[in-house]
C-alpha cells in the first residue's frame, strides 16, 4: 500500500468514525455491530424474544393444557417478562438499571425453560414434546445472548445514556476517531514492514545467482 493510498484509506476512516452515531446500550452482537440501535424493537435479542413469548401463547392455546390452567398462566408470563424487561432495561438510560433488567430477563429465561421441563414431564402433554423441546433451545438462546450484552457492559465505562451531555458526546467521538487513527497507522506498519522483508529475502535470493555470473 502506497502513503498517498494509506493516507486515504486512514481519511476514509477517520470521516466514518466521525459520522457514526453512538449509542450507550450497544449490544456487542454481530448483528447490531455495524448500526446505532434507537429502539429496542430494533434489537435482536428483543425479537427473538417476543418471538418466544408468541410461541408459548401458541403452545398453551392446546385443548391439553386445560387441565393445567396454573402451569398455563406461569409459563405465559414468564415468557412476558423476558421482552418486556429487556424493553425496560434499554430504555431507563444507565448502565446499572439495564444490567438489573436485562438479569431480570434473564431470569425469566430460566424460569421459561424451567416450567417447559416440567411440561415435557407431564404425560398429558407428551404429544407436544418437540415443541416444547424447541421452545427451551430458543429460551436458552436468548439467555445466552442476554449474557454477553451484560458481559460487553459491565466491561464498560460509559455510565449511561443519562448522564451524557454534548462535551461528553464529542469526547467520546474524538476517542473513537482516534483509537481508529491508530489502528489504522499500526496496520500500515506492518505492512511496511512485511513489504521490507520481502525485498529482503528477494535480494537474498538473488546474491547467488550473481555471484555465480561474476564467476563466470
Amino acid at each position: 500500500m502506497s502513503r498517498d493510498a494509506s493516507s486515504s484509506v486512514s481519511k476514509i476512516k477517520l470521516t466514518e468514525t466521525a459520522n457514526r452515531q453512538w449509542h450507550w446500550a450497544m449490544p456487542h452482537l454481530t448483528e447490531v455491530s455495524s448500526h446505532e440501535i434507537n429502539r429496542f424493537e430494533e434489537l435482536p435479542v428483543w425479537k427473538d424474544a417476543i418471538e418466544l413469548a408468541v410461541n408459548v401463547f401458541s403452545l398453551t392455546s392446546r385443548s391439553q393444557y386445560r387441565p393445567y390452567r396454573s402451569v398455563r398462566d406461569q409459563i405465559e408470563r414468564a415468557a412476558m417478562s423476558v421482552s418486556n424487561n429487556i424493553a425496560e432495561g434499554f430504555e431507563r438510560g444507565t448502565t446499572q438499571e439495564t444490567l438489573t433488567f436485562l438479569y431480570i430477563a434473564r431470569g425469566s429465561c430460566g424460569e421459561t425453560r424451567s416450567v417447559l421441563c416440567l411440561c415435557e414431564r407431564l404425560p398429558a402433554l407428551s404429544d407436544l414434546r418437540s415443541e416444547i423441546s424447541d421452545l427451551k433451545s430458543s429460551a436458552e438462546g436468548i439467555s445466552r445472548q442476554l449474557r454477553a450484552w451484560c458481559n460487553s457492559l459491565q466491561n464498560s465505562d460509559i455510565r449511561g445514556q443519562r448522564y451524557l451531555n454534548e462535551k461528553a458526546r464529542k469526547a467520546t467521538k474524538a476517542r473513537e476517531e482516534r483509537e481508529e487513527a491508530l489502528k489504522e497507522f499500526r496496520a500500515v506498519q506492518l505492512e511496511n514492514i512485511r513489504r521490507t522483508k520481502a525485498r529482503a529475502e528477494e535480494r537474498l535470493l538473488s546474491e547467488p545467482h550473481d555471484l555465480d555470473t561474476r564467476d563466470q
